[in-house]
């Protein structure tokens, strides 16, 4: 069976039933992040446990199902039936933050995906920090923030000296006549305040003040995983 097939027992849910009918196959993917598919009724212990998975750390399928459907809200099992099940798994490239490394670097994730029985919703399932329709993770975002941001927030450097550190074809000189321009900067800029919007309303350089506030320590590791527990997809949004 090749990688992503979705006909084993595991990815038939426990019960051992079959799988997905494939006229739900063309129905748009609603994503979901690992750490945010248990909103309704998620424990504080079922967060901490989702946070334990790595970006190469393939989870069991039961280990992130979502508890419901998030286009009907149908509960993934009711009455003895499982309506949620394992649609088959994939891998894809993300652009992994520089924190504690020279340079980014590129990586691949896993993604798993599930099917509503009940409306034909394809849920995506991927690990903390990787956004959909987006190369960079959250983290390699933010780090871009502080690596362009004023001095002392940040470390002041131009585009062209951040996107030789952060960008996914990394450089170490620009030869065009205008100054190099990093556009995704400009873009992530414009969603800040959606992803974070208590802490990005008065812009980057407000978001990065409070994640160091947040951090406890001021030192900007910490403040990379403030902006995660913070972000809506994986934290309360606050």
């Amino acid at each position: 069976m090749r990688y992503g097939d979705s006909g084993s027992r595991e990815e038939r849910g426990k019960d051992g039933r079959g799988g997905a009918p494939n006229r739900f196959c063309g129905e748009p993917a609603l994503h979901l992040m690992l750490n945010g598919v248990n909103e309704v009724d998620c424990t504080e212990d079922a967060w901490a446990a989702l946070q334990a998975f790595t970006l190469t750390e393939l989870p069991e399928v039961d280990d992130v199902r979502p508890t419901c459907c998030e286009k009907c809200r149908r509960p993934a099992r009711e009455a003895g039936r499982l309506f949620i099940y394992g649609h088959g798994k994939r891998q894809r490239l993300v652009v992994v933050l520089a924190a504690l490394e020279e340079a980014a670097r590129i990586a691949e994730c896993w993604q798993r995906r599930y099917l509503c029985t009940a409306c034909g919703a394809v849920m995506v399932v991927m690990p903390r920090g990787v956004m959909p329709r987006y190369l960079y993770t959250a983290g390699a975002i933010v780090m871009a923030f502080f690596l362009t941001a004023a001095r002392p927030i940040g470390d002041g450097l131009s585009a062209e000296g951040a996107y030789a550190q952060q960008g996914m074809y990394r450089k170490t000189c620009w030869t065009g006549a205008e100054p190099y321009r990093w556009r995704s900067l400009d873009r992530w800029a414009a969603s800040a305040a959606s992803w974070w919007p208590t802490l990005a309303d008065h812009g980057v350089s407000a978001l990065l003040v409070a994640l160091l506030e947040r951090s406890g320590t001021g030192r900007r590791h910490d403040a990379l995983t403030a902006a995660l527990a913070a972000h809506v997809r994986w934290g309360r949004g606050v």
